[in-house]
């Protein structure tokens, strides 16, 4: 899989060969590979920001599901639930 950072990497190699040809075509030329590499860095950051924000998401699910799932199995209300959650491990009084 290429990364972003691979694309920015042979983006900056173009640019420095635009910098060092001979001629303004030539020159053009690696400027535009170099405008290639730079949008595609920034696709491939844009689909992994958007990937990180769904497994985020799906993780905050998941731990609804099993907060949910552990109340029903302990037959807590939503309070007694609470105080749970926010009590210290080794911390037995109520």
């Amino acid at each position: 899989m290429l990364a972003a950072w691979d694309c920015r990497r042979k983006a900056s190699h173009q640019l420095r060969a635009a910098e060092e040809a001979s001629n303004s075509e030539a020159s053009e030329s690696f400027r535009r590979l170099a405008a290639a590499w730079t949008s595609l860095a920034l696709q491939i950051d844009q689909e992994t920001a958007s990937a990180q924000a769904e497994h985020a998401r799906e993780a905050g699910h998941n731990f609804v599901r099993t907060a949910d799932a552990l109340r029903e199995r302990l037959h807590l209300n939503d309070l007694q639930f609470d105080k749970l959650l926010t009590q210290r491990p080794g911390n037995t009084k109520t």
